[in-house]
């Protein structure tokens, strides 16, 4: 394939060579001098001579014109592939320094929350049950441990190339309202955190953790409470059976039961370039210091390793609504807590 340095150097040659012959024939009046002889010589049918050779002319003009305006196509075709690999040699570079950093944050923040855990179960067994400071100890040690469970996991996608597993289990409702409970203590008094949960996920299981499941609910709401910034409005949670299948869902998945975790807020809305790129890594609308760009993305990837997938609503200045779909089976007996194997 030509390159580009050598299409604009025969171009250039194309358009100076056809400026000089021209220059050259016409000051030697070059089309007089054929006509007379023509003229003189018409037995000879120079005429038709003549005008096979323009008709070849006019040819090889319109040949080297389309070659050209291929090789362009071409060209440009490869600069965009290049642009493109490089950007994703950039974002993998830029990858894999944040996986070395966060393992080091992590490895660093799981030693301070130990003390934490340590120091809020002692306390927690010195007050009554049902008190309003043992409730507060049980909220922090929630969070405490579902963060500990987290780091746990940013270490292991640190230490390992294979990625994180997802084998483990938890009961979808019960899990996504203790989640609830954490993201109501964040949200201040002019957002309002509503849910409808259908009685009939009451027995779902979905292939996630507690910890990645509490990680997404926590997330969107998040993202709610952000887009609702200076404004009052509220933020429900939605939980039921969704039929058919999503769009996204392999052709394996198409027949089996799913279960539609929605999360809608009452914010500003985002316009077309925005969604097009909202589940970007480190991709944000925020002000410095207010947002990192990896909620979304950590949904998706989270949604999509458990067989799922995520699809995004919204328009400005009327909210946006994210809807998770996940595969679900029956809990079959004992008790929610025995289909879930923490880490």
């Amino acid at each position: 394939m030509i390159s580009r340095r050598g299409l604009w150097i025969l171009a250039t040659f194309l358009v100076l060579e056809s400026l000089v012959l021209g220059a050259v024939l016409a000051e030697l009046d070059a089309f007089d001098l054929v006509y007379a002889f023509t003229r003189a010589h018409e037995d000879w049918e120079a005429d038709e001579i003549i005008l096979t050779l323009l008709v070849a002319i006019v040819s090889l003009v319109l040949v080297f014109a389309l070659l050209s305006v291929r090789l362009a196509r071409a060209v440009v075709r490869a600069s965009r592939r290049h642009l493109e690999l490089e950007r994703k040699l950039a974002m993998d570079r830029k990858q894999l320094a944040m996986g070395t950093m966060l393992g080091g944050i992590a490895h660093a923040m799981n030693n301070n929350l130990q003390p934490i855990i340590s120091l809020s179960e002692a306390v927690r067994d010195e007050l009554p049950d049902g008190s309003e400071h043992a409730r507060d100890l049980d909220r922090i040690l929630q969070a405490a441990t579902s963060s500990r469970e987290i780091l746990a996991q940013v270490l292991g996608v640190a230490r390992s190339s294979t990625g994180p597993e997802f084998d483990d289990r938890c009961a979808a409702r019960e899990t996504i309202l203790r989640a609830l409970n954490l993201a109501r203590v964040a949200l201040p008094n002019r957002i309002r955190l509503s849910t409808r949960l259908e009685p009939e996920t009451e027995t779902c299981v979905v292939a996630l953790s507690k910890s990645n499941l509490e990680t997404i609910v926590l997330n969107l709401v998040n993202n709610g409470r952000d887009a609702l910034k200076g404004m009052e409005g509220g933020i429900e949670v939605g939980l039921d059976l969704a039929a058919p299948a999503p769009p996204g869902a392999r052709i394996e998945m198409l027949d089996h039961p799913w279960l539609c975790l929605s999360v809608t807020d009452q914010g500003k809305g985002m316009d077309e370039p925005e969604r097009a790129r909202a589940f970007d890594l480190f991709y944000t609308t925020k002000d410095v210091h207010e947002g990192t760009g990896i909620g979304l993305s950590e949904v998706l990837s989270l949604v999509k390793g458990a067989g799922g997938d995520v699809e995004l609503s919204s328009a400005p200045g009327k909210g946006t609504r994210v809807a998770v779909y996940l595969p679900y089976s029956e809990f079959t007996g004992g008790r929610h807590g025995e289909v879930d194997s923490d880490r």
